[in-house]
């Protein structure tokens, strides 16, 4: 189970980082700039080791589903047709009568066992079972429905293949092309920070290992005969 904010603290960290830029650019040329992240962008982002080994072909086990929810209304559950969802029930005061309308057992919102936070922590077993024999009975597309009628919050969790090629996450810019150093091309995560009127910077591959040695080295003030020396004893690589 992800941590409550795991989109959103990113993402206002993503905004700042823009407004930081269009202040700055501001400064230097007098002209404001319009600047935006995602939410979507931001969490791609924050998975990016993941998602950048999928695009390399990685292949991931399989994650399970949790079978003993302490709080079955944020828990995820399988649809009949085998698609993963997260229930999430914020306020289940008001949006627990309204699932168990939905789903046709209105009783179950004013029964003892689950009528109140306390018993629903009390009987949480129970209260899972039933949801999800409720849940799985039916396809996602009718819970989808149903979920849209009563108002309930909820999202699919898809798998991490999904993902990546998942058309909504290449329109918000996640992915931007990144090129070989041998040649040709693959997508890497983008940066989710965008600001108009400014060409970002395109992703190049690291530096090999001693490749800009002799350069800081320079910087620093050591002759070339210095830096051959150091070279030579294995002091530095280059």
């Amino acid at each position: 189970m992800p941590r409550p904010a795991i989109g959103n603290h990113p993402t206002a960290m993503s905004l700042f980082g823009a407004i930081m830029f269009g202040l700055y650019d501001r400064e230097r040329t007098g002209r404001g700039s319009k600047v935006s992240t995602s939410l979507l962008a931001s969490g791609v982002w924050a998975n990016a080791c993941d998602l950048q080994a999928k695009i390399c072909n990685a292949t991931f086990p399989d994650r399970a589903i949790g079978t003993n929810p302490v709080n079955p209304l944020i828990h995820g559950y399988r649809s009949r047709d085998g698609k993963v969802f997260l229930l999430v029930q914020l306020d289940p005061e008001c949006e627990f009568p309204r699932l168990c309308a939905g789903l046709g057992a209105a009783e179950l919102a004013t029964n003892p066992l689950f009528a109140t936070v306390e018993s629903r922590t009390r009987h949480a077993a129970e209260l899972f079972a039933i949801l999800q024999s409720q849940f799985e009975s039916r396809d996602l597309a009718e819970l989808r429905a149903m979920f849209r009628e009563h108002d309930i919050k909820w999202s699919t969790l898809p798998k991490i293949d999904e993902v990546v090629a998942d058309a909504q996450v290449r329109d918000c810019g996640a992915f931007v092309d990144f090129a070989l150093p041998g040649g040709g091309k693959i997508q890497t995560i983008n940066s989710p920070v965008f600001v108009s009127g400014g060409k970002k910077r395109a992703p190049a591959p690291a530096p090999e290992i001693g490749a800009h040695t002799r350069e800081v080295l320079r910087e620093l003030g050591y002759t070339d005969d210095a830096i051959d020396a150091m070279a030579k004893s294995g002091a530095v690589a280059t």
